[in-house]
């Protein structure tokens, strides 16, 4: 992700990965899942930096708790 020229590294859970979709991960891989809720997560990550809910280091860190924000707002 990028803050103008500034970039911002996001990190997905694997708790993340799993609570996002009703499959088990024999079925898709977390690389899968990533890639197809991509755009849910930069969603996420975008609405966390602008809060401020960031990391010491600047890091951006998605759990499974923040997946409600894909609903809200």
């Amino acid at each position: 992700m990028r803050d103008g020229g500034k970039r911002v590294e996001v990190l997905v859970s694997n708790a993340a990965l799993d609570d996002i979709d009703n499959v088990s991960t024999d079925e898709c891989s977390y690389f899968h899942r990533f890639k197809e809720h991509r755009r849910h997560f930069e969603y996420i990550a975008s609405e966390k930096y602008d809060k401020g809910y960031v990391e010491l280091d600047g890091t951006v860190r998605i759990k499974g708790i923040d997946l409600p924000l894909i609903c809200s707002d």
